[in-house]
């Protein structure tokens, strides 16, 4: 039987290694206020590194930037950086300029990280 607060949207734990807090306010202001993503697409986007994304969703959800600084810290570090190159390149009808768009790919060059996939 759900009870009430299994509906209710809930923080991910963040993850023990993160971007520096710099690269990770660029990108949500890039990606989650006046331009970027919509609530939903921040869900869908995310859900595919993270099972735990589509869970989260339910009444007393947060700012659309909020969601996306959760999501994006409760990633793996490797993956925190692969997403914000992916989004780099994703489709939007609002998107950041490309000169933004250039100057997170840089800043994300100089971030070192270990074990690397892609």
């Amino acid at each position: 039987m759900n009870s009430r607060s299994d509906c209710s949207y809930r923080d991910l734990p963040r993850a023990k290694e993160l971007l520096p807090g710099r690269i990770v306010k660029m990108a949500s202001t890039m990606f989650a206020r006046e331009t970027g993503l919509s609530g939903p697409q921040i869900f869908e986007f995310f859900s595919k590194f993270s099972d735990e994304v589509g869970m989260r969703y339910g009444s007393g959800v947060p700012s659309r930037w909020q969601m996306f600084e959760n999501f994006l810290e409760s990633l793996p570090i490797d993956h925190q950086r692969q997403a914000l190159l992916e989004l780099c390149d994703y489709p939007m009808r609002n998107a950041p300029s490309p000169k933004d768009i250039d100057e997170l790919r840089s800043n994300l060059r100089g971030v070192p990280v270990s074990d690397c996939t892609w």
